[in-house]
């Protein structure tokens, strides 16, 4: 087996393989840039897919989906930026899984008080599982 060592150009969120090669989400750097979608090219540089909005706090990858956490709202985009849903939500998410086929969003959410799972069906709660923190 043989590896590669390649530098990123900044903080790394998570990462994924597709036929085209690794794709890399990444955190804004000091330098103001935003955070970004970037893809290495054949000669081993980093392009930048898209770049993502101000204020990500987390964000992974579910397949050709990525799934992006702000301080209220989950954002999930298609790699290829087909699709792009934005959830508001109430607390902070720390995490999500979205569901194309039944329309369903999952998240952990904090609050002051609880961390809570919210199921969300296009636009209307489902079910809340709360526990106090």
């Amino acid at each position: 087996t043989s590896h590669r060592r390649i530098p990123l150009p900044a903080p790394a969120l998570c990462c994924t393989m597709t036929a085209q090669g690794p794709i890399v989400a990444t955190f804004a750097t000091s330098q103001g840039e935003e955070p970004a979608l970037i893809r290495l090219k054949k000669n081993d540089e980093w392009e930048v897919m898209k770049t993502l909005e101000p204020g990500l706090l987390g964000a992974r990858f579910q397949g050709d989906l990525l799934i992006q956490r702000y301080e209220d709202r989950i954002v999930t985009s298609s790699l290829e930026g087909e699709h792009e849903v934005c959830h508001s939500t109430r607390g902070t998410p720390l995490d999500a899984a979205w569901n194309y086929q039944s329309r369903q969003l999952i998240a952990i959410l904090q609050s002051q008080r609880f961390t809570e799972v919210v199921v969300t069906s296009e636009g209307s709660v489902d079910n809340t599982e709360r526990r106090a923190s």
